[in-house]
């Protein structure tokens, strides 16, 4: 999500790839759907409240993932929204949609949690010139961080 309240850079390229996937149902993160088109909106079952989302909405979305509520939203607490709504839906198995640099540990995170997501040959490697978390502004900030996200989530037992 960009600075400005936009979709951002990043947003657009991940809603670029859904698009170009079959017309499958969308469970899907709130920065993501602002950029999709009218038709793959359509297909939204599920939006997560976004990073700039109010604490109120938030708190009842933590709540419902029997998380404590917090400002930020974590990965962790998407896969877990995310298994929450696909046993709801009924679904087995997602293709799992994100950035290059965050791909693994979203994969991994995921896999911790029983979703078996299918993963995709290829994934945008973009970064947000203004962006709304400094860390995706390039692979300098990008980079060192998910390395240490991942040991962070290692160390927690969630992957």
């Amino acid at each position: 999500m960009a600075k400005n309240g936009g979709p951002g850079v990043m947003n657009l390229a991940l809603a670029k790839l859904i698009e170009s996937l079959p017309q499958l149902p969308l469970i899907i993160q709130g920065e993501v759907k602002s950029a999709l088109n009218q038709s793959s909106s359509s297909r939204v079952l599920a939006v997560s409240p976004t990073q700039d989302s109010s604490i109120e909405e938030k708190a009842e979305w933590f709540t419902s993932i029997d998380r404590p509520v917090s400002e930020y939203i974590e990965s962790f607490d998407i896969a877990l929204w995310h298994r929450k709504m696909m046993d709801g839906f009924g679904f087995k198995r997602p293709i799992l949609v994100s950035y290059a640099p965050h791909i693994s540990r979203a994969y991994w995170l995921s896999k911790k949690i029983g979703i078996s997501p299918i993963t995709l040959p290829r994934y945008p490697v973009v970064y947000e010139p203004e962006p709304y978390q400094w860390w995706v502004k390039s692979p300098w900030f990008n980079n060192p961080r998910e390395f240490l996200a991942r040991i962070r989530e290692l160390l927690k037992g969630r992957i």
